[in-house]
């Protein structure tokens, strides 16, 4: 399997191209919100907050042509439901949708090829996605996991705390997306009114750097490799703010590479699990 030399080109090869997982954060904030994750000749998407076309143009800067077959969504807020008609009906996707979120957004669901998600792991091509309930705001939120081979991908934002069910999901993952929402002083002395900040703030609203990091900290397990940190806000969050949390509570150095995902770009096509020699496609 050949991966995007515009990130590095690599591929493993101690692991079966078809049991390579690969992902990348195509787009993450509260303007819209997409993961593609990919293994083989299949990906998929999780969430469908950026535009059909968006989702598409940062696919391709990836060196991904293959449509989804799948799209899975997390939770009913239109900066990760926004655009999954046309995401949908633009790719042929089936879409995954549990059904206290379907019921708040049936509209934009309405005729589309829905399928229930339950609490069963869904088998998409090689990878196997597993919902995981999550503390948030909305009817009945969920992250993933996405297993392929020995890799496990996680996806966990808009989380107001890690709860035991989280907690549990987390010490599993070789690579991570986590939530690093805002810094607790700058939303303070931001703009929200007293209501969004208590919501933001609030156990089932958003992470907040000190706490993800703290979270990452104590639950993450000695197999994670990767970590991308998503979801931050453009109003009350810095990069820098982020940076500074992460080395408070990681360190300068940790054993897993760290990086920011933005609103604006992707991220590079990234290995879920790096297990095995590492080698530069040509």
């Amino acid at each position: 399997m050949r991966v995007d030399a515009r990130s590095g080109g690599l591929y493993n090869a101690g692991v079966s191209a078809s049991e390579q997982l690969f992902f990348s954060v195509l787009g993450s904030g509260s303007a819209g919100n997409c993961v593609l994750v990919q293994a083989g000749n299949t990906s998929l998407l999780l969430d469908a907050g950026l535009s059909a076309r968006a989702t598409a143009e940062r696919m391709a800067a990836c060196g991904v042509t293959l449509k989804p077959a799948a799209l899975f969504i997390t939770h009913e807020h239109a900066d990760h439901v926004q655009h999954v008609a046309r995401v949908a009906q633009s790719t042929g996707a089936e879409v995954w949708i549990n059904a206290g979120t379907q019921r708040k957004c049936e509209q934009r669901v309405a005729g589309l090829p829905c399928r229930e998600l339950g609490t069963t792991p869904v088998r998409v091509g090689p990878m196997l996605v597993e919902p995981v309930a999550k503390p948030h705001d909305a009817a009945d939120p969920v992250g993933f996991l996405v297993h392929c081979g020995t890799a496990t991908l996680g996806f966990f934002t808009d989380l107001g705390h890690v709860d035991a069910t989280v907690a549990a999901a987390l010490r599993r993952c070789t690579a991570l997306i986590m939530e690093a929402n805002h810094d607790s002083a700058v939303m303070e002395r931001g703009p929200y009114p007293p209501w969004l900040r208590a919501r933001v703030g609030g156990r089932t609203g958003h992470m907040n750097n000190a706490d993800s990091a703290r979270a990452i900290a104590e639950h993450a397990g000695p197999q994670l490799q990767e970590l991308v940190l998503a979801h931050l806000s453009r109003e009350n969050n810095t990069t820098e703010h982020v940076r500074q949390a992460m080395v408070a509570a990681l360190g300068e150095r940790s054993r897993f590479t760290r990086r920011l995902s933005l609103q604006d770009r992707a991220t590079p096509l990234l290995a879920a699990a790096r297990g095995g020699a590492m080698c530069a496609a040509s």
